[in-house]
Parts: C-alpha cells; sequence; structure tokens
C-alpha cells in the first residue's frame, strides 16, 4: 500500500516546495524594512529597505535614517540601491537575539511581536548583516533567500551543462 501512494506523496511534496517558493518570491518582491543596527541595544538605529531587484538574480537595498510614515510608498531602489547578486552569496545564517528568560524565577511577559534576528548573507568577500523584528519577517528572508538562492545557482550549472553539450556536439 505504501508503494501506491509514494507518487501521491512525491507529487504533493513537489507542489508545496514550488507554493512556498512562490510564497517567498512575492514577499521578498514587496520589500521590507529591516534594522541595519541591533534593536535591542540603546542608540539610534538606522533602516535597510530590502526587496528583489527587477530581474529576481540579486537583492537591493539603501540604508536610511529613520523609516518613512505608514502612508508612503517603497522607496525605489534600482538607481541608488547596493545590490547583492545572488551568484555571490555563499551562505545566509541567522540568530535569536532574544534574551533567555527561561529559568530566572520572573514572570516572562516577553512580546511575541519582539522577536530580534540577526541575518547574515555571507559573501566571499564580505558579511552583509541586517536585523529583523519579527520571527515571520526572519523566516521571509532566510528562507526566501535561501531558496531563490539555490534556484539561481542551478539555473548556472543547467546552462553551463547545455553548453558544454552544444560544443561537444558542434
Amino acid at each position: 500500500w505504501s508503494h501506491e501512494i509514494k507518487p501521491f506523496e512525491n507529487l504533493v511534496h513537489t507542489q508545496v516546495v514550488a507554493l512556498v517558493r512562490d510564497q517567498r518570491f512575492l514577499q521578498l518582491s514587496k520589500g521590507s524594512w529591516v534594522y541595519a543596527t541591533n534593536p535591542l541595544e540603546s542608540g539610534e538605529h538606522h533602516r535597510y529597505f530590502l526587496t528583489l531587484n527587477s530581474n529576481s538574480q540579486s537583492i537591493v537595498y539603501k540604508e536610511f535614517t529613520k523609516k518613512p510614515s505608514r502612508g508612503s510608498h517603497a522607496p525605489n531602489l534600482d538607481k541608488d540601491g547596493t545590490y547583492i547578486e545572488f551568484k555571490n552569496i555563499i551562505g545566509i545564517e541567522s540568530e535569536n537575539l532574544n534574551p533567555d528568560l527561561t529559568d530566572n524565577g520572573l514572570i516572562n511577559i516577553q512580546s511575541e511581536r519582539m522577536d530580534v534576528n540577526k541575518i547574515e548573507v555571507i559573501l566571499s568577500n564580505k558579511v552583509f548583516e541586517f536585523y529583523t523584528h519579527t520571527k515571520q519577517l526572519k523566516n521571509i528572508w532566510v528562507d526566501g533567500l535561501r531558496i531563490l538562492v539555490a534556484d539561481s545557482k542551478k539555473d548556472v550549472k543547467g546552462k553551463d551543462a547545455n553548453n558544454s553539450e552544444a560544443i561537444k556536439t558542434s
């Protein structure tokens, strides 16, 4: 019986992966306001606006001294944003920075709304880091970048294989 259900399980798995990929792509395309410095530390905190660039082969960001008011539009970063191409990304790491309040004998009133995570985008020559303030935002960027970076590297390998086949046959 389990042998007969295996193709169905594979189909469902493939569709779920495609759904998550599409969902993360849309979320990253809208862009996000994130912190440039750790919001748990005192001091003034600058923000980055991060988004996918128009060809979806890199992320683009720009630092701002403050986040604009709610009614304003997302900034256009095509002209003056900093680009990080997926082909240059070696890895994506995240670390939860919330203090551990589990066994100190005090009542825990920590809000679920403030869940600070440091995200590192590891490049061959540097590390770009930013901070998210919700678990959902962390998952969007970590999962989304991992999926898109892996997909872009598969595309490059596929093109290289096709080019080498064309050279062999000519």
